[in-house]
């Protein structure tokens, strides 16, 4: 499968997502997750609890990742839950942080990230 090619800020959820076990989770939002997943080719919907189609070309079905009200959604995905997103990502689409690379003109800026502990 070719990588999936994304701007910066969708590819830095995914970081956050795949990290190594052990390091630190940055503070991603379900609104930054739901823009990730669609820049990754996925619609998403809301069935009473939010559900992620993949694309055609892709195997595995729907994905229910988060189940959170509407006025939750700029809430901060704590660090369990992104353990738990990144195993089910991994598990129906073989997903790793290899399986994105950021587009030709982004660049992760070096400085301070926001990590949640």
């Amino acid at each position: 499968m070719d990588p999936i090619v994304l701007k910066r800020k969708q590819y830095e959820v995914f970081d956050s997502l795949f990290n190594a076990a052990g390091q630190p989770h940055m503070k991603i939002t379900h609104v930054e997750l739901i823009k990730a997943m669609e820049a990754a080719g996925f619609k998403f919907r809301w069935d009473k609890r939010g559900r992620f189609d993949p694309p055609a070309n892709m195997n595995g079905g729907s994905v229910y990742i988060f189940n959170v009200t509407h006025d939750k959604l700029g809430n901060h995905i704590d660090a369990a839950r992104q353990d738990e997103i990144k195993r089910l990502l991994h598990e129906k689409y073989g997903w790793t942080l290899g399986s994105f690379e950021l587009t030709g003109d982004a660049v992760i800026a070096p400085g301070p990230r926001v990590f949640v502990l």
